[in-house]
């Protein structure tokens, strides 16, 4: 019994980055339409809206939950207030980027194996993607 050999060719290891890197870059116009959605259906976001609204009206402190969340209450509600969700829904995705670079850097510099696999793996899933849109 011979055993056929496929007739693709195997990509090299600079292809396998530059696909991922298109399919990173291809990622980037989701996670900006994902701003666009609103303020999401975590219902943490109305909290911290409420909590900048009541410290935007009053200058009293409530927290939106029992411990607080104080600078993204002031962040994400000044935010909202000057731009609605797309204001405070930038902030989230610049940040999300911000910790993928950061994160692909760390691997990278680690000399771990898989650091853009890895990487593009965490920026693909969706539970990143609609965290990253709920949290507001």
């Amino acid at each position: 019994m011979r055993i056929r050999q496929s007739s693709a060719l195997p990509l090299s290891a600079q292809h396998w980055r530059y696909c991922l890197l298109i399919l990173a870059v291809l990622l980037v116009p989701l996670y900006i339409w994902l701003a666009g959605l609103g303020y999401g259906t975590n219902i943490d976001s109305y909290a911290i809206l409420r909590s900048w609204q009541r410290m935007a009206d009053s200058g009293w402190y409530r927290p939106s939950r029992g411990q607080g969340y104080p600078l993204p209450e002031l962040a994400i509600g000044f935010l909202a207030s000057l731009g609605g969700s797309q204001a405070s829904n930038a902030l989230s995705v610049i940040l999300a980027l911000a910790s993928l670079g950061l994160g692909y850097d760390l691997l990278r510099r680690s000399e771990a194996p898989g650091a853009l696999p890895a990487t593009v793996f965490v920026m693909a899933n969706p539970h990143w993607m609609i965290r990253r849109h709920d949290l507001t």
